[in-house]
């Protein structure tokens, strides 16, 4: 969407500490690594789509590719902002583990077996005229995550927020939950390409 997040700009100004040893390192690059494959993985399966095919719903409540293209960037840009509303607020201690582990955080979004009613701020309006135009919006949002994350100088596990359904959970797992919701709607987008009726071009 090319908007940016005033809490990300003041993050990326400055949060002062260093980042604190070796595993919050390996943290970011497995984040960022995560982050570009996840990105890989969406924009494949709308590589060579026509705009007629984005706007094809195999049911007259389902959404479309290029609705479902619009939720994962207002998803994006929500959770984004509450990332960087959770590194302004006070440290967490890491001596009480999180409510879930990195691997139920991770498992757990990309399940399409759970179904939930996306929250009315991120249902999507049908405002992307071409499909085109989606995928910018989504580069925009993505590239907007990616700088977040390179220029944090504080460390993600001492940050906590709580997730509606997991619980709280740390900031590396909520990135990882923003990654794997893009996933999750990557199985979506694959699911309607295959519908009997999907159009041919």
């Amino acid at each position: 969407m090319g908007r940016t997040w005033l809490v990300s700009a003041l993050i990326l100004a400055g949060v002062g500490a260093l980042w604190a040893g070796d595993s919050s390192k390996a943290d970011r690059e497995r984040l960022l690594a995560e982050l570009a494959e996840s990105r890989a993985l969406l924009l494949g399966e709308l590589d060579g789509l026509s705009d007629e095919q984005a706007r094809f719903q195999p049911a007259e409540n389902k959404w479309a590719v290029i609705h479902t293209l619009e939720h994962i960037v207002l998803a994006e840009d929500t959770i984004r902002g509450l990332i960087g509303q959770l590194l302004t607020g006070e440290q967490s201690s890491r001596e009480q583990p999180t409510a879930a582990t990195d691997e139920r955080v991770a498992q757990f979004v990309v399940d399409r077996t759970q179904k939930f009613d996306a929250p009315q701020r991120v249902q999507p309006t049908g405002k992307y005229r071409t499909l085109e135009e989606g995928i910018q919006a989504f580069q925009a949002t993505r590239r907007s995550t990616v700088e977040l994350i390179e220029g944090l100088s504080v460390n993600l596990r001492d940050y906590r927020a709580k997730n509606p359904v997991l619980g709280e959970i740390d900031g590396v797992q909520w990135v990882t939950f923003l990654s794997g919701h893009s996933r999750r709607h990557t199985q979506q987008i694959r699911e309607i390409k295959a519908a009997e009726n999907f159009p041919l071009r």
